[in-house]
């Protein structure tokens, strides 16, 4: 039929490929959220992660308006921001609480940025940092300085993602509530990108930033190990003479 673009294997091959580009960053996170919802406690996940994927997405969606790049990273992108705000919600509900020994208040009434009692007040911090962003970005639109330094913004705070988990981890000495999957999803993702970048002769930027980030994995498997086994061999002291031997 004329005007019909017959399909074939290497077209099918692409839009499979599009779609998992879009969908598979944000599979790891599917099983944290069941992991949230089964344990009904957030603990274990840290909210700065979402904070970081929620900003620097919609960082990368305002640099588009100065640097076109592909619709299926701008898809990408929004498919994340509405992936963490889900997550997000699903954290506050299960946060809990913890009472200060001394004072005897609720640490989650504080008003401490980013560990608010309320969705609402996450939803107003994200529609308010989207007005700002925004207006800077029609004011300042002509400049060509701003979106590269936009750009830079957007790829180092994403660089910085797996850093919170890593420090909540250590200051608990646990992993208990981090989902295993999203760990993995994280790994594979940014040993797949590292290496791409090093075969396709990336800018340094871009390729330290996937080092730094592939780096942070490793540390955070290995503290699932270790953690895992620490806190096990408290309760049975003879498992962790075992594993040294």
């Amino acid at each position: 039929f004329p005007g019909i673009v017959p399909f074939s294997p290497s077209m099918v091959l692409s839009t499979l490929v599009d779609a998992f580009m879009v969908v598979g960053p944000t599979l790891g996170y599917v099983s944290q959220y069941a992991d949230i919802l089964k344990a009904r406690d957030s603990s274990g996940f840290s909210r700065w992660v979402p904070f970081i994927l929620i900003t620097s997405n919609i960082m990368r969606l305002f640099f588009r308006i100065g640097r076109v790049f592909d619709n299926v990273l701008v898809f990408q992108a929004i498919l994340m921001v509405l992936s963490q705000i889900v997550l997000l919600e699903v954290c506050v509900r299960f946060m809990k609480t913890r009472v200060h020994s001394l004072s005897g208040r609720s640490t989650a009434s504080t008003g401490t940025f980013w560990a608010w009692p309320r969705f609402t007040y996450y939803l107003a911090f994200i529609a308010a940092f989207v007005a700002v962003l925004g207006l800077i970005t029609f004011v300042l639109s002509g400049s060509e300085m701003y979106f590269e330094l936009l750009g830079f913004l957007a790829l180092s705070t994403e660089a910085t993602l797996g850093i919170p988990q890593l420090y909540r981890n250590y200051s608990t000495r646990n992993t208990e509530g981090l989902s295993k999957t999203l760990v993995a999803t994280w790994f594979a993702g940014d040993a797949f990108k590292t290496v791409y970048f090093l075969m396709t002769s990336a800018p340094m930027q871009v390729v330290v930033c996937g080092a730094i980030q592939l780096t942070v994995d490793v540390l955070i498997t290995w503290q699932l190990f270790m953690y895992k086994v620490a806190n096990k061999s408290k309760k049975h002291p003879c498992l962790l003479l075992a594993c040294v031997l």
